[in-house]
């Protein structure tokens, strides 16, 4: 969906960085990867799937970065926008509440720092000035993104070779819940 070259991750001819559906895929297997694997010898950290993918193997992140990354990857998924305001009844923690709002706008810019969370941060209220609410625009670079989930990727693989990496849930869990199969009607 991104127009990358599925073997090797690189982007390719059309390159299409910005496809909302090949970020939320992306996501979608960090996620995964979250939730399933772990490095060898390395604790079980209690977060959520991409949180917990992004700080094992994407450690130069920052933790309101990886929020952000979070909240982003909400946004998309369930409101299938750029705003991420989440709710008393949803988080009652204010301090995550607070980690979770955000305003996103995203590029197609590779320039751009793969995260900008802002200062001060969004409160969640729009201001009547267009122009003024941009100071508090999350900003996230698709192309960064993506590349940073094939880095992830490669990296699974290499460790994987290397008898690096656990699987956090029991194998045949693993299998009857990822493994598919496409079968004829009967």
């Amino acid at each position: 969906m991104t127009g990358r070259d599925p073997g090797s991750g690189k982007p390719g001819v059309p390159y299409n960085p910005e496809s909302w559906l090949g970020t939320l895929g992306y996501m979608a297997v960090l996620d995964h990867v979250g939730d399933t694997l772990k490095p060898r010898g390395r604790a079980t950290l209690p977060m959520t799937g991409i949180r917990r993918a992004l700080h094992y193997f994407a450690s130069d992140l920052e933790d309101d970065q990886i929020w952000a990354l979070y909240a982003l990857r909400c946004s998309f998924a369930h409101d299938y926008g750029l705003i991420n305001r989440p709710t008393r009844a949803l988080i009652s923690n204010a301090a995550r509440r607070a980690a979770m709002t955000h305003w996103f706008a995203v590029t197609a810019s590779p320039s751009r720092p793969l995260v900008t969370v802002p200062s001060p941060r969004w409160n969640g209220r729009f201001l009547s000035d267009p122009v003024a609410n941009e100071k508090f625009w999350t900003w996230v670079s698709l192309p960064k993104f993506g590349d940073r989930a094939e880095e992830i990727i490669k990296n699974l693989q290499e460790r994987g070779s290397a008898g690096a990496l656990t699987i956090t849930i029991p194998f045949e869990n693993y299998r009857r819940r990822y493994a598919m199969g496409i079968r004829p009607d009967p």
